[in-house]
């Protein structure tokens, strides 16, 4: 049964959805998201570029305990990619050193964001109008990516809200009912 019971809560924000702990890279990533996934994982390296992505960064090596994203990341991870780094600079990367240019990656962050609201419509949890509306993307499109792709099936699938029906509201069969 179609419902729209999606239309009750505010719309939410497609940047405000989590980036899943499980996604893994998926061919589009750049050189340098690839290699910095590599060293310290897809989903550190996705919450690094969503915090850092598009400003030019200086990775200290050796790694000192009170840089900024060791919170974000871990000790060990950011030990990781300042050593990584070095190594890059070393062979002779002009591009790539103690200061490094974190990218954008806004496709990257969203295909993540979306690849659970996807497999959410593959197990049948969410209806293409609840992803459309939730995400901004058409119908056709979502369709197109559920059925002719395989985007998102390593994640977990996303788990919507369901909204408790107010006992106040009418449905059409109430109101059928009452006229027979």
């Amino acid at each position: 049964m179609l419902t729209n019971d999606h239309l009750k809560a505010p719309r939410p924000r497609f940047d405000d959805l989590p980036i899943p702990q499980d996604v893994a890279e998926d061919g589009g990533w750049s050189e340098f998201m690839s290699g910095l996934a590599g060293q310290i994982g897809a989903y550190k390296a996705l919450m690094l570029i969503k915090h850092v992505g598009g400003q030019r960064i200086h990775v200290p090596h050796p790694m000192p305990d009170d840089w900024f994203a060791i919170g974000l990341i871990g000790k060990s991870a950011a030990e990781a990619i300042s050593l990584y780094l070095c190594k890059r600079n070393e062979a002779g990367d002009r591009n790539i050193g103690h200061m490094v240019s974190f990218p954008v990656a806004e496709n990257e962050l969203n295909a993540a964001r979306l690849h659970p609201i996807i497999q959410a419509i593959r197990a049948k949890t969410m209806s293409y109008n609840e992803a459309a509306w939730m995400t901004g993307y058409s119908v056709r499109h979502l369709c197109y990516i559920a059925s002719a792709t395989a985007r998102g099936r390593s994640v977990k699938a996303f788990s919507p809200k369901k909204f408790a029906d107010d006992p106040r509201q009418i449905t059409i069969f109430d109101v059928i009912e009452e006229a027979a």
